[in-house]
């Protein structure tokens, strides 16, 4: 029927993605399709749809069932959803009117369980790596897109952190909950009428008074970083978390901006924490680098030296 219909088009470009070799699709309205292999490979395709507004209805049904809003007022989302074989898609779009051209559909393949530490840090060092890693209380996950951000976190997260009370903070849900005691609270925006909104700094108010082990913040955008200068002054819980920076230099720099917050607040909390910063790239190996905050600045350090 009506509603299948709209689904259906979406659901088997994803399990279109997870049959393939690809990692990434890219529908550019009704205009192009573009699949990116995990080389970088470019191959392009028509575009499922002949129609913008088939597209736009499609988008927002699913969009719907993945318990997120988009509207004119609110044109651009994205969140997790599994194909038919199970694989984890990480979609996002973005509507007319920010998007003149039509609405623009990306589909990302999450490798979450394929990889091993292996495929991040190919060394002898890797298992001494893991293990530093994981016993950090602050650890940074930085690099561009597709660089494997998520993947890493999500392997440490599986790896040792099975056993803890994981709360898992996001503005729009992309990590997965592998685990029964993990607890994923997604931000909540205001409906049309500017009621129900329960923001990021109300959710970690609440899951303070709920004896968390650990948080992770699936990506920090926003608003996620005054929610993580908050857990860092509030608690002595570990949290991790991944950003877009291209060098550690420019952490404080970006956390300060995204939270509104001086520079000066930050270096204090870093000087106290003292926090490892993971840089990655998309080509092997992944891991460039490895940096400990120190005095008034991140420093590069050794798989030796990241837990003192």
């Amino acid at each position: 029927d009506v509603y299948k219909r709209q689904v259906s088009i979406i659901h088997n470009l994803c399990d279109m993605l997870s049959a393939s070799k690809n990692q990434e699709m890219l529908v550019n309205g009704i205009q192009l399709m573009t699949q990116i292999s995990p080389s970088g490979d470019v191959s392009y395709h028509d575009s499922p749809y002949s129609k913008s507004i088939d597209m736009y209805q499609d988008l927002q049904v699913f969009a719907r069932q993945c318990k997120v809003r988009i509207d004119p007022l609110r044109p651009a989302g994205g969140g997790v959803v599994q194909s038919g074989s199970g694989d984890c898609i990480r979609w996002h779009c973005i509507l007319p009117p920010i998007a003149d051209s039509g609405p623009h559909l990306s589909l990302r393949r999450m490798l979450w369980s394929a990889l091993d530490i292996h495929d991040f840090h190919p060394s002898t060092e890797t298992q001494a790596l893991t293990l530093s890693l994981a016993r950090e209380r602050c650890l940074f996950f930085s690099g561009a897109t597709g660089a494997g951000k998520s993947s890493l976190l999500s392997l440490l997260m599986r790896r040792f952190l099975k056993d803890d009370r994981v709360f898992i903070l996001e503005t729009l849900p992309e990590l997965p909950t592998l685990f029964p005691n993990w607890i994923r609270l997604v931000e909540q925006q205001k409906n049309l009428e500017g009621l129900g909104a329960f923001s990021l700094g109300d959710i970690l108010r609440e899951s303070l008074r709920m004896r968390p082990d650990h948080f992770v913040l699936g990506e920090i955008r926003g608003v996620e970083a005054k929610a993580l200068y908050q857990i860092l002054l509030s608690s002595h819980q570990k949290i991790w978390s991944t950003l877009h920076v291209s060098h550690p230099d420019l952490l404080v720099t970006r956390l300060a901006e995204l939270s509104q917050l001086s520079e000066a607040s930050w270096q204090s909390v870093f000087q106290l924490i003292k926090p490892v910063y993971v840089q990655l790239q998309r080509k092997e190996p992944r891991i460039t680098g490895l940096f400990r905050y120190h005095d008034d600045g991140f420093k590069t350090i050794s798989c030796d030296q990241i837990q003192v």
